[in-house]
């Protein structure tokens, strides 16, 4: 019954060993046709993110302000007198000028920022209130207060070395314009200013220590100076020894003299000097007032915005192909079943159920009618379609196109002179019956055992006869009969030209195998971008079972597109 013309692929046994499968080989053809059948999840993803980052960049982010103030070190010696021993001079090396950023970061220089500014007031630095509801802060909450305002300046200032200079720049940012200038002006003076006072404690407590050694001093000199004063000879008179003596008091006293004229030097050029100290660093340029924010950056944003939208949307994309089984490629098919593809039928829409078969003659299904009827001239060049012949059409799952395909065949079929019959077998949806309009006992009559011209009806739409199903099939009738299926088939070949059957899918009950047993073709319907390669290793596995080789592959509802028939349909004649 499955004897197969020499032009088809051999018959695959259970033995037979898989072909090879194609890798996935990352294809920029491939990338760019995925991109262009999701265009509309990267289209809404990149359109939603660039919505956020309009609102976030507009409406939600606080704009914030940048000021900044620079500072220069000058290292070189002062035109005045030098006091190095009690007053340092900043090095240029760069341990020192890390030395200094970390002075210009430092928590005393920063805490007396925010205690003259009283920051620790200000809602956008302690965002607490420093002052509980009784109206009173004890010091434990002030010291809080101002702990918070300190971390939170710190994080509002940036201190950076120009590189190859003795130039930083203090930047302050925070909310308002006026207070980031006010607050880096503020830092930079105090910086001056610490280095002022800090020079000047340190030549005070210079000038300390000399006026308490001076005035030591000052006590031994009169100390040394009242023995010599009151030195005198023995009764002997003046021996060599008491000549040493005497001069050792005098070198003495003359030593300390020397030592207390020069500390005293010192202390008044030290007390001179403490009017005189000068910062080791000046004020370059002060801090001016921002007129526009630093931030957001809107532009910057709506471009991340965008960017991350396009990636999230090529990422559902790719995702969305991913979880897809279904195959796209039509030599595909061909590969993973070793039957050759007789045919590729295009998708064609209907609004209705019940006006698919109408639809199928109309000039919407004008591609459809063309695959259809090149179906049938490759049939009929290789000699399957000889009649008498029977077709079982078979798929691996319900809404692959079976019955389309069968409605359009019997009308080509009917139209090339072939007295056609076609059989609706599948008993759990009776789709075919549906669209023909059939309610009567037919197929199951028929397998009873009545007479076959008794069961059938004509119809007008197709030119050809049904054999459909009545509206409720018991369940004895779901599950034909083998030898029932073997004499109606016989009568239908005694009757009919081409017998065509649409049966159940295979891979979801087991009604379609008495049919496609006793069939002369078995032809297996795969839908595109719909039926995947387990899908198609089932159903082939389950026609081995019973010794049924389809003939082979119709891929259905195919994009038409991919056919590459999009301009041609007004070249198509209407049947």
């Amino acid at each position: 019954m499955n004897e197969q013309a020499s032009i088809f692929a051999p018959a695959r046994d259970a033995g037979q060993a898989e072909p090879p499968r194609e890798t996935d080989l990352i294809r920029l053809g491939a990338i760019l046709a995925a991109i262009g059948r999701g265009w509309w999840i990267v289209f809404i993803a990149t359109a939603a993110c660039l919505a956020l980052a309009y609102h976030y960049a507009f409406n939600v982010a606080t704009p914030t302000y940048r000021a900044a103030a620079s500072i220069v070190l000058e290292t070189g010696e002062r035109a005045f007198i030098s006091f190095d021993e009690s007053t340092g001079q900043l090095s240029r090396d760069t341990p020192s000028l890390n030395t200094q950023i970390g002075v210009l970061r430092g928590i005393d220089l920063m805490g007396r920022v925010v205690d003259v500014m009283a920051l620790d007031r200000d809602p956008e630095f302690n965002p607490i209130p420093a002052v509980p509801a009784g109206g009173q802060s004890d010091a434990r909450e002030a010291q809080l207060a101002r702990e918070i305002a300190l971390r939170n300046l710190l994080g509002a200032v940036e201190v950076r070395n120009l590189p190859e200079s003795l130039i930083f720049e203090i930047s302050v940012t925070t909310s308002d314009p006026v207070k980031s200038m006010t607050i880096a002006n503020t830092i930079v003076e105090t910086y001056i200013a610490e280095q002022v006072d800090r020079k000047i404690a340190e030549s005070r407590r210079a000038a300390d220590w000399l006026r308490n050694r001076v005035s030591e001093l000052q006590a031994e000199l009169l100390e040394v100076q009242t023995r010599v004063d009151d030195f005198r000879f023995g009764p002997n008179g003046a021996t060599t020894d008491t000549i040493v003596r005497r001069e050792r008091l005098v070198s003495e006293a003359e030593a300390i003299r020397t030592l207390h004229r020069y500390l005293l030097t010192r202390l008044q050029e030290t007390i001179a000097q403490e009017g005189l100290h000068r910062p080791d660093s000046r004020i370059l340029s002060s801090a001016m007032l921002p007129l526009h924010p630093a931030a957001p950056r809107q532009t910057r944003i709506l471009v991340v915005g965008g960017a991350v939208g396009l990636f999230l949307g090529l990422v559902g994309v790719f995702l969305r192909e991913a979880a897809r089984k279904g195959i796209r490629s039509i030599r595909m098919f061909s590969r993973l079943t070793r039957l050759p593809v007789l045919g590729a039928f295009p998708r064609v829409p209907f609004s209705q159920r019940r006006s698919e078969m109408r639809g199928l003659v109309g000039p919407r299904a004008a591609h459809f009618t063309e695959a259809v009827e090149t179906l049938l001239t490759r049939l009929m060049i290789s000699r399957v379609g000889e009649a008498p012949h029977v077709f079982a059409v078979v798929s691996p799952h319900s809404g692959d196109g079976k019955t389309s395909a069968v409605l359009s065949m019997a009308r080509q079929f009917a139209a090339r002179g072939f007295r056609t019959l076609v059989i609706d077998a599948d008993t759990r949806k009776r789709t075919l019956s549906v669209n023909a309009g059939f309610s009567s006992p037919g197929l199951t009559a028929a397998l009873a055992g009545e007479p076959l011209q008794g069961a059938v009806a004509q119809n007008p739409v197709l030119r050809c006869d049904v054999l459909g199903l009545p509206a409720r099939v018991g369940e004895a009738d779901a599950m034909p009969d083998v030898a029932a299926v073997l004499r109606l088939l016989e009568a239908a070949r005694f009757a009919y030209d081409i017998t065509i059957i649409d049966t159940p899918p295979l891979n979801a009950v087991a009604d379609a195998l008495p049919f496609a047993a006793e069939a002369d073709s078995v032809l297996l319907m795969a839908r595109w971008n719909g039926t995947s390669a387990a899908d198609l290793d089932a159903a082939l596995e389950t026609l081995a079972q019973i010794g049924a080789t389809p003939c082979g592959v119709v891929v259905t509802q195919v994009k038409p597109s991919v056919l590459g028939q999009a301009g041609y349909a007004s070249y198509f004649k209407r049947v």
